[in-house]
């Protein structure tokens, strides 16, 4: 009875506001207008699920450079689904963290928070070492949007540059090991650039320890 009688109250306020409309006239203060206000609040409470729905969780769930679970087909599935979207990782052994890339990955061009805190060990270490060294530049992550967030991360071995936003602003680079292993107390790469930014309005580290980058 409860559903029922609430889909009639929402008929009955949408043919209220139907009416409303078609006379090109406002309603008079009173019951009329909390009928109005009832369609008002609907309409937004359906634009803020529909923005919600839009936004999705892809796991890591393998260090494999591609394939089902690989953070290659997350940040690809990421690139092609609307909305602010979440890359974790849920693997199952902590000391299971090193993902050895073999080409790089694809540039991230639709926003993404990419969160290598979510690894059971705190953090994922990203190499770079069998990369061309000539040619096109490989970063680990490639920023072309805005609203991005990297954290989480040790990389190393990317002979030119670790991290590049050509475009976008409100990006967020924090909490990584750039340029060295996932110790931080290894051989630091020799050559390269740490972060590479051709747009202000972007974050690098922050004033907390824990959001700071070591590069």
């Amino acid at each position: 009875r409860r559903v029922t009688g609430s889909g009639s109250s929402q008929h009955g306020a949408k043919s209220e506001a139907e009416n409303y409309a078609q006379r090109g006239s406002l309603p008079r203060p009173g019951c009329h207008g909390k009928g109005v206000a009832f369609v008002i609040f609907w309409f937004l409470l359906a634009s803020l699920s529909h923005h919600q729905a839009n936004a999705a969780v892809f796991d890591v769930t393998t260090t494999l450079d591609s394939g089902t679970g690989s953070l290659r087909q997350a940040m690809t599935d990421a690139n092609t689904t609307a909305g602010p979207d979440t890359i974790t990782f849920n693997l199952l052994l902590a000391a299971d963290h090193t993902i050895t890339l073999v080409t790089r990955l694809p540039s991230i061009i639709e926003t993404v928070t990419i969160d290598g805190t979510t690894h059971p060990d705190g953090r994922v270490e990203l190499k770079g070492v069998n990369l061309p060294t000539t040619g096109t530049v490989n970063p680990a992550f490639w920023i072309q949007t805005e609203g991005c967030s990297i954290s989480g991360f040790a990389m190393h071995g990317f002979k030119a540059i670790a991290i590049h936003i050509s475009t976008g602003n409100n990006n967020l680079i924090r909490n990584n090991y750039i340029g060295t292993d996932y110790s931080a107390n290894g051989l630091g790469d020799v050559t390269g650039v740490g972060v590479s930014v051709i747009r202000s309005a972007n974050v690098i580290g922050g004033t907390q320890p824990s959001e700071r980058n070591i590069i």
